[in-house]
């Protein structure tokens, strides 16, 4: 899909979406090639805000430094999906996989965003 018919299909206000999205606010890295690198591929850290077996949204500092291909890695917990960018605005990227991904690879990374802020609420009241 080219982008500007990503663009109009994200647009398109009769779009009905085929996933249930969850939200998720956890911290992942969006990877893409650079110059500066050994690996060849590194990135900021974004937030991914919500996910569904078909694609994700990310806030992300600058989010028009994110290229029109790219992955997001969940290092803990072993994921890297490569996404493609439907659409953007200030601090986001609205991102859809190529195909989808499974069902399991959806919990996967809500039960890690889940633990992670159980983790942080008890820190918190430990720290109290």
């Amino acid at each position: 899909m080219s982008e500007t018919a990503a663009a109009l299909h994200y647009q398109n206000r009769n779009y009905v979406r085929r996933h249930e999205r969850f939200t998720v606010k956890t911290q992942a890295r969006a990877l893409f090639p650079q110059k500066s690198t050994l690996r060849g591929l590194d990135g900021p850290e974004v937030t991914v805000l919500d996910i569904s077996q078909g694609g994700m949204a990310i806030e992300a500092a600058l989010s028009d430094t994110i290229p029109e291909w790219f992955y997001v890695e969940f290092s803990q917990i072993g994921e890297r999906l490569t996404c493609y960018v439907v659409g953007r605005s200030p601090g986001r990227v609205h991102a859809q996989f190529p195909r989808d991904i499974s069902a399991e690879t959806v919990r996967n990374i809500v039960d890690h965003a889940r633990n992670t802020h159980m983790d942080a609420a008890l820190d918190w009241l430990d720290s109290h």
